[in-house]
């Protein structure tokens, strides 16, 4: 489960990078 969640916070980074340079 350690796995999956650093998988998670890492795409959650990468989500909020996206949301910031599409505006």
């Amino acid at each position: 489960l350690g796995k999956v969640k650093d998988f998670l916070e890492v795409m959650a980074e990468a989500n909020q990078k996206l949301k910031h340079e599409a505006k």
